[in-house]
């Protein structure tokens, strides 16, 4: 058996993100706001300070916001309703968002940055699940599940500014998970002499600090060398998969999750008062020093007082990636399926359960899911339990 479906509707949206399917057009004014200005004064001797009105915030002819949501579906089941698949393609286009303009220049000399209708963004992806029974003989059966999700999300308009270069552009990048901008560091200086002959950077620098990437080649690491090196701490993927497997009375089954294309600025000063909350970290002594010059090292050569600017701009150099897979349950039983009839129980079953057994990750500082930047979030907990249930 077979289905398709296909969905296709407009969203509008307010400030609140509130929504509603509306059919007809509705605009509001977006008020200017007025209050009163003074520190201005006139005159040869500058005594005539009059009163007056000063403009804070510009009135716009604003709307909703409107979203268009695209999905189309795929639903299938053969081999005797034994395999069931499932699988949605999707599509959002939101526009007119409310964003502060990008286009304004400072020297207009407005009090502050205007706000319009003018944002777009798209977003796109599949999302799947499939699934499998099956009778194995006489004493075999089995139960194989999987789903994926995929997300692909961009930036289409948001009133940028001309750009420098190319890789300062924002349009085109995604918008979900918050587009990382940072300087690309290429490695940590080994000597005074490298430092000599490499792009000024911020500060005073020494052996053990960041070197930058001078991407316009002006010989100076500034904000035209800042470019998007990351996605974000929002994955493009999340996906999952197990089986449950059972033979006479026994029963075992596995599931793992996981994700994929996330990562997360890390945000642990070694020895300063704001570091993870008063804890120390185990990579507290990961660092350059000049007897062990290290490139791999978590920290570059550490500095008195956070005085050194150059080490902790957001740059590659403390991007991580957090994408994991982890198996989430695994489970093992047996089962009497005629009880113990002397004591009235009519079926008992006795098991062994594991939660959030073990994860794979090239980030091992803490548990990539938790969702910080310094670890300082209680973690998941890794559980396991024996029992039994009744039914009498």
């Amino acid at each position: 058996m077979v289905k398709f479906r296909y969905s296709d509707g407009i969203v509008g949206s307010g400030g609140s993100g509130s929504g509603y399917v509306s059919n007809e057009s509705e605009r509001f004014y977006y008020l200017t706001k007025v209050g009163s200005a003074g520190g201005y004064t006139f005159g040869q001797n500058g005594n005539i300070s009059p009163g007056g009105l000063g403009v804070t915030a510009y009135g716009v002819d604003v709307t909703w916001a409107e979203t268009r949501k695209q999905d189309l579906g795929f639903e299938l089941k053969a081999l005797n309703s034994n395999l069931s698949i499932i699988v949605d393609l999707f599509k959002e286009r939101r526009e007119n968002q409310f964003i502060t303009r990008g286009t304004v220049p400072n020297y207009g000399g407005l009090a502050s940055t205007p706000i319009g209708n003018l944002g777009i963004v798209e977003n796109k992806g599949i999302d799947g699940t499939i699934q499998y029974d099956a009778q194995l003989g006489k004493d075999w059966s089995i139960n194989l599940r999987a789903n994926a999700t995929f997300n692909k999300d961009r930036v289409i308009e948001n009133d940028q500014a001309p750009q420098a270069y190319p890789w300062m552009e924002l349009r085109g990048r995604n918008v979900l998970a918050g587009t990382r901008v940072g300087y690309i560091a290429e490695k940590l200086f080994d000597s005074q002499e490298e430092i000599n002959a490499s792009p000024t950077q911020f500060g005073t620098l020494m052996p053990g600090d960041i070197k930058y990437k001078d991407l316009n080649g002006d010989g100076r690491i500034d904000s035209f060398d800042r470019t998007v090196i990351g996605r974000g701490d929002m994955p493009s993927t999340t996906y999952g998969f197990g089986f449950s497997l059972t033979f006479k009375n026994f029963d075992f089954g596995l599931f793992f999750q996981g994700q994929h294309n996330a990562d997360i600025f890390l945000n642990i000063p070694s020895f300063a008062n704001s570091g993870g909350l008063g804890n120390m970290l185990a990579v507290a002594a990961d660092r350059w020093t000049p007897e062990n010059p290290r490139q791999d090292a978590v920290y570059p050569r550490l500095s008195y007082g956070g005085t050194n600017s150059n080490n902790y701009q957001s740059s590659t150099w403390w991007l991580r990636d957090v994408s994991f897979l982890r198996l989430k349950n695994a489970d093992l039983g047996y089962t009497l399926k005629d009880g113990i009839k002397s004591i009235g129980v009519k079926r008992l079953r006795i098991y062994a359960m594991g939660y959030n057994v073990f994860t794979l990750s090239k980030f091992k500082l803490w548990d990539p899911e938790v969702g910080t930047d310094n670890g300082t979030r209680y973690p998941l907990t890794s559980n396991y339990s024996l029992g039994l249930t009744a039914n009498f």
